[in-house]
């Protein structure tokens, strides 16, 4: 039980920095290849003097995985304007229940049965306060 506790507490972690993570492995992935890409890469190659070294790359791709980011989220819902009405109704609901006792195995048992029965009493009328003046 306590390693199945650990190991889903893992992969929970896991999940809540997975984007973390992914930005984390292409930072080190990229300085680990930094000569190659500036040399594959490089949209800068004709521009020494800008000392790009392949960061133009790692941009591209940080941008790329955040627009992926971006598509996998959901869309905010937009909250919605209500109008207020007011409805009263007084209303008496009786609820019955028919009961009766049968044995089960020498020992008592008492079962509730729910009665389908309409509204009791209805008034429509609505409740206005007392005005002043």
């Amino acid at each position: 039980m306590k390693r199945t506790a650990t190991i889903l507490s893992i992969v929970f972690v896991i999940a809540l920095l997975w984007k973390d993570i992914a930005a984390f492995s292409w930072n080190v992935w990229f300085y680990n290849n930094q000569v190659e890409l500036a040399a594959k890469y490089c949209v800068n190659k004709k521009k020494p003097m800008l000392h790009c070294d392949g960061k133009c790359y790692l941009a591209k791709q940080l941008k790329k995985l955040e627009q992926e980011e971006q598509k996998n989220q959901p869309v905010p819902k937009m909250p919605l304007k209500l109008k207020e009405n007011v409805w009263t109704a007084d209303a008496q609901i009786i609820l019955a229940f028919e009961t009766s006792t049968i044995e089960l195995l020498s020992e008592k048992a008492t079962i509730f049965f729910y009665l389908n029965k309409e509204l009791i009493s209805y008034s429509g009328s609505t409740f206005h306060p007392p005005s002043l003046g």
